[in-house]
């Protein structure tokens, strides 16, 4: 880093996070011999990344958010 400022080089800092959402049904009422049907596209949804740059000189540098991981 020492090295790279002295350079002057442009200094970009970068990050990424994946959001997912899961629900859980953890309690249930139901009639006697009956069971709970739950639809599983319902319960189980996709997710999202998000990989951000950014510098001090321009702030955010770049943003991209995929429905799927990133490579």
């Amino acid at each position: 880093m020492e090295k790279a400022e002295q350079e002057r080089r442009k200094i970009i800092y970068l990050d990424e996070i994946t959001f997912t959402k899961k629900s859980l049904l953890r309690t249930t009422f139901s009639h006697r011999y009956t069971n709970i049907a739950v639809n599983q596209e319902r319960v189980y949804t996709s997710y999202l990344t998000a990989i951000a740059s950014v510098s001090e000189e321009k702030g955010v540098e770049h943003i991209r958010i995929k429905g799927s991981a990133i490579d």
